[in-house]
């Protein structure tokens, strides 16, 4: 569960971090596409985790 949480917290940082991101350069900037590229696969890994919790 410990490692849910984690990613929980981790998935919240890259969320603020991408809409920052995107507020600074412009939604359609390829730093705003990586970092919502990285937010993806948190939250694949995340569902992946919670899929082996139950």
């Amino acid at each position: 569960m410990r490692a849910v949480n984690e990613l929980r917290e981790k998935i919240e940082a890259v969320r603020a971090e991408l809409n920052t991101l995107a507020k600074q350069v412009g939604a359609m900037a390829k730093e705003v596409l990586l970092k919502s590229q990285e937010l993806d696969e948190l939250l694949n890994e995340y569902n992946r985790a919670l899929k082996k919790g139950e």
